[in-house]
């Protein structure tokens, strides 16, 4: 992740005005510092503590989840389900826990198709009695009804904006603040598979982790997007955006074949430059390929997609930027290696992603030519 800082905070850039890509300096090494620095503010501390600490976390293993709900972006409300398939990993399980921001409502619990008791234990915790006890290895689901105006927290984890008169509906949720705008089982070391099925006005596309299984008529001119991801993944990096965008694409050619990927863009700032600094990314897959081993999602895609914040975020298949920066792109395809296949389990070791990922610029710049270029690689690293 890179982001741009303002002054006093970190906040999503505005669309409607000056272009997004002039507030981020792309050799402003001061300002990704305070960017990982703020990963550990006294709110984001508190939520690690409770994740690592909640004794019922090692007692399961969230394996897929299905998340479904429809966006009013005039009302900025969510209104849907998620429905967690859930393994046992010990005996005797009776009880589960999943974060949930008190700010929306829960209108049901069920485990499997049954009404289940729950009660909320504070602001993000939610308890629910499973209505019988749970072996070792035994799986259940679990779905959560709920709705509300989410409340956004850390980076601001979901933005209800504007590009030039036309809504943007976006998450980022790193590093604790999924359960913001979706009920989950709130930790980073507990991949799953998943689907977001996402219903929003016809005129907008949604982008989201994974491959797009389809987009049906959902009435009323709504439309539903459905995308599914077969790599398990944590938490923070499930997401998902919405507005209209120009979409266009291409393929990595790699030895056992092609994969897609897509690039999804405002259209003012859908220009010949632009698209040809994102293509980049094509180059780089087999760059960082050589370097690292096969691009870690192939069955999938590699996605770029232009969202309300400055710089960049690294979500699995999918990354959200700010801008069009050839070294951003660089940083944010390296991540998909780096913090997305390989996940640190605190975020005390975020250095570890970050670390490759800004070297990974430097290596970009080494072998974009196709062969190594050491004076490119010096060069790189004194600016860091």
């Amino acid at each position: 992740i890179i982001l741009a800082l303002g002054a006093a905070s970190l906040q999503p850039l505005p669309m409607d005005g000056d272009s997004p890509t002039a507030a981020y300096d792309a050799t402003d090494g001061c300002s990704r510092l305070k960017a990982a620095r703020s990963m550990f503010s006294e709110e984001a501390k508190r939520l690690q503590f409770k994740s690592s600490s909640d004794p019922l976390a090692e007692q399961t293993d969230v394996l897929h989840y299905r998340l479904e709900f429809e966006i009013d972006p005039t009302a900025e409300y969510l209104d849907g389900g998620n429905t967690m398939t859930v393994n046992a990993l010990i005996d005797g399980v009776t009880v589960f826990h999943f974060w949930l921001h008190s700010a929306m409502s829960i209108n049901e619990v069920r485990v499997e198709g049954r009404t289940a008791a729950w009660r909320r234990l504070d602001t993000e915790i939610v308890e629910v009695e499973l209505g019988r006890s749970f072996a070792r290895n035994e799986i259940f689901e679990l779905e959560v009804l709920y709705e509300g105006s989410p409340v956004s927290g850390g980076w601001m984890s979901i933005v209800f904006d504007h590009q030039h008169g036309i809504p943007v509906v976006s998450t980022l949720s790193e590093p604790w603040f999924s359960y913001t705008w979706w009920p989950v089982k709130e930790d980073s070391c507990d991949k799953a598979t998943g689907e977001l099925l996402i219903t929003v006005p016809e005129e907008l596309t949604v982008v989201s982790n994974g491959v797009l299984a389809g987009v049906e008529n959902a009435g009323s001119e709504k439309h539903r997007y459905h995308w599914l991801t077969d790599y398990p993944m944590s938490p923070y990096l499930f997401a998902f955006s919405a507005t209209r965008y120009n979409t266009f694409g291409d393929y990595y050619v790699h030895s056992r074949g092609s994969m897609p990927v897509d690039f999804f863009v405002y259209p003012d700032s859908d220009t010949a430059q632009n698209r040809a600094l994102w293509r980049l990314s094509v180059e780089m897959l087999a760059t960082f390929g050589d370097l690292y081993g096969l691009y870690p999602f192939i069955d999938e895609k590699y996605a770029i997609y232009q969202f309300p914040w400055g710089g960049g975020m690294e979500h699995q298949t999918a990354t959200g930027q700010g801008g069009f920066w050839e070294d951003l792109t660089a940083h944010e395809l390296a991540h998909q290696w780096w913090g997305d296949m390989v996940t640190c389990a605190t975020w005390s070791d975020i250095w570890l992603n970050e670390g490759f990922a800004t070297y990974s610029e430097a290596l970009w710049l080494e072998f974009k030519s196709g062969v190594s270029d050491p004076y490119a690689l010096r060069a790189a690293m004194s600016l860091r």
